[in-house]
């Protein structure tokens, strides 16, 4: 993966290998200070932990600086998943940051997520503000908008929008959508569906 500090590396701790023979598990570490866990600089975890997969790479924590990682810069204090392999698979920013040119939510630790592709390329967020992509204006997330459908935004590998819930009347390709439904698009751009009720 490729992972680069904006910061200074601190020195690497070391931690409790598993023996030979021994089933791996997957393993829970709270961190008090910055520390490198296979090769990522991790920050504090305060109460909760970062955690390795079963196969002694690291599945999340912290970061300890701001990060460029699979090219998207991260926030200190902001949280990453990262697959068995080493392969970016999501975060909880720390606060709103613009990534791959799209504004999403950040709160912190379980709060708004964000996923990835394995290339790096954004795949969902949650905007921080209303938002138009590829044409369409997309929905900001907020709280009282989960009760009645999610609004989550996801992107297809080329980039492309494949799916948001409209946040006003707008007419794509000769067709009119209505604010509040979802629609989704292939990844050539071809309207996919248009959801008849705010909710769907």
């Amino acid at each position: 993966m490729r992972y680069h500090c904006l910061l200074a590396t601190v020195a690497a701790l070391s931690f409790t290998t598993l023996a030979r023979g021994q089933s791996p598990a997957p393993t829970r570490i709270r961190l008090s200070r910055d520390t490198v866990v296979a090769g990522i600089r991790c920050g504090p975890t305060g109460r909760a932990y970062a955690a390795l997969h079963a196969n002694g790479t690291l599945e999340e924590c912290p970061l300890a600086a701001d990060s460029l990682v699979e090219g998207n810069l991260l926030a200190k204090g902001s949280w990453i998943r990262l697959t068995p392999e080493g392969i970016l698979d999501g975060a909880w920013l720390l606060r709103d940051a613009q990534l791959q040119g799209i504004p999403c939510k950040g709160t912190g630790y379980k709060g708004w997520a964000v996923r990835f592709h394995p290339d790096g390329r954004l795949a969902l967020c949650y905007l921080s503000r209303e938002a138009t992509i590829d044409t369409i204006p997309c929905k900001a997330g907020a709280f009282i908008s989960e009760l009645s459908g999610s609004t989550q935004v996801m992107l297809h590998h080329n980039g492309k929008l494949q799916s948001c819930r409209v946040a006003r009347d707008v007419t794509y390709r000769g067709v009119a959508l209505r604010g509040g439904k979802r629609v989704r698009l292939s990844p050539d751009g071809a309207l996919v569906a248009a959801p008849a009720s705010p909710g769907a």
